[in-house]
């Protein structure tokens, strides 16, 4: 372990404290041929005495979610240095628990699994000064039984500290909860239906006859009302439970799922039990694609696009916007639908350009003149029926000897937004210009789908 710590140009040599064993008398002894970047030396031996104090007093114990399979007699290891007492709780935790926790870290307006650290128990610490000791928390005595789930919490007065006239202590207070099971856990939702597989954790082998049990996750709920699951089951005999139709309509609230599912599973065969917690995004990116789906609301899958890719101030630029939304996994045109069409300014102004209808291909086309007095700034042209359709046109002018925006095209149907992105550079390239980069009045619009 590197003792000094050095910088090119610093002043100074710092020692790493933790190079030192504590509560030692050290000398440190610097050479009088010790040169500076000049060549000058030190011309003469330097001693320093330092003594190194106590570790401060601290506590440790693993925190979070851990699982482990059965078969080996695990204990929770706490760790202590310089400490005389600290307080503990333990609560074994019960499936359904998990509804309204996901761990034992309190929760605001209570229901948390342990008590406040107030009511905890207190255990003293026998130990070497300076030593870290070793406290075992034998798992399965702490459950009464060979699987479960155990919530724990630690707790120790370290080190005092003066605020304003009052003596205060640091108190760092640990959460975790670790489990036991021979049980593996998996859960997959689709729009209308899902799927649960158990499998053994010691050999792989599927679980047959296990009891399924699947709630609604609430973690975030005010008041915590005893749950019950929206839908149960048994594995078959390869592990698995498929569910759909009306075991699975509770869960979804309907038909089926408007957006991917918070749910809890737990799966318990005999007195051993294991669990999943889905949110709305596990599983989306984990595969190196989007692996959402499509609900039951509309998603716009439209565009909009230009003829061609370079305008002059004062042309008239011609629009398409092409209609189209992903409604329950089939792509459709937005056929026959009348929008109003606006026209917003830089600083808010709006402008009435009537009003467009898609035709039988949920199209339609628009001409859209540009001024040459508008002044430079971001120009948005929207179409509104149920949904907006938008984009976004930056003007350059004058002295912009090389501008590149983003311009970003938006279209929303039905309150939902999908966009083209495109690029506008002001006298990137000028074929009108005389004198390229002197009150260049350029524009070049380029939008791509």
């Amino acid at each position: 372990m590197p003792l000094l710590q050095v910088y090119q140009g610093d002043r100074q040599i710092n020692l790493n404290p933790w190079a030192l064993e504590p509560a030692t008398n050290y000398t440190i002894t610097i050479n009088p041929g010790l040169k500076d970047k000049f060549g000058q030396t030190l011309g003469q031996l330097m001693t320093v005495n330092y003594s190194t104090g106590d570790v401060s007093p601290d506590i440790w114990v693993p925190t979070g979610a851990n699982i482990f399979p059965i078969g080996k007699d695990l204990q929770l290891n706490i760790s202590a240095v310089n400490l005389t007492s600290y307080k503990s709780a333990f609560k074994s935790v019960e499936p359904a628990d998990l509804v309204y926790n996901d761990s034992a870290y309190p929760r605001e307006g209570g229901g948390s699994l342990l008590p406040e650290p107030s009511a905890w128990k207190n255990a003293s610490v026998k130990g070497q000064q300076n030593q870290a000791t070793n406290i075992t928390v034998p798992l399965q005595q702490q459950l009464g039984k060979a699987t479960g789930m155990l919530a724990y919490g630690v707790q120790a007065r370290t080190n005092s500290y003066q605020e304003g006239n009052q003596q205060r202590w640091r108190e760092p207070t640990l959460y975790g909860v670790v489990q036991l099971t021979d049980l593996g856990v998996f859960a997959q939702w689709f729009p209308t239906s899902g799927l649960v597989r158990v499998n053994r954790l010691s050999d792989g082998a599927a679980v047959e006859n296990a009891t399924v049990q699947i709630y609604e996750s609430k973690l975030d709920a005010k008041s915590q009302p005893q749950p019950t699951p929206c839908a149960t089951g048994k594995t078959d005999q390869t592990g698995a439970l498929t569910l759909s139709g009306e075991r699975f309509k509770q869960c979804m609230d309907g038909q089926r799922f408007a957006e991917p599912p918070k749910l809890l599973v737990i799966a318990q065969k005999g007195k051993d039990w294991a669990f999943t917690r889905t949110n709305e995004y596990s599983g989306a990116y984990e595969y190196g694609i989007d692996a959402g789906w499509q609900g039951n609301k509309p998603e716009s899958r439209g565009t909009i696009f230009s003829d061609r890719s370079l305008y002059q101030p004062g042309e008239t630029a011609q629009f398409t916007g092409a209609a189209y939304f992903l409604q329950n996994g089939v792509l459709k045109q937005d056929k026959r639908v009348r929008y109003t069409v606006t026209l917003e300014g830089p600083e808010g102004q709006k402008k009435e350009l009537g009003t467009q209808t898609t035709n039988d291909f949920g199209t339609f086309s628009l001409a859209m003149p540009i001024k040459k007095t508008l002044p430079l700034g971001y120009y948005t042209l929207k179409a509104k029926s149920e949904g907006v359709l938008r984009f976004q046109a930056i003007f350059a002018s004058q002295n912009s000897s090389r501008l590149t925006l983003k311009s970003i095209c938006r279209y929303r149907v039905r309150d939902q937004e999908s966009g083209i992105r495109g690029w506008i550079s002001a006298d990137d390239y000028n074929p009108w210009a005389n004198d390229r980069g002197k009150n260049a009045k350029q524009l070049f619009i380029w939008f791509s789908g």
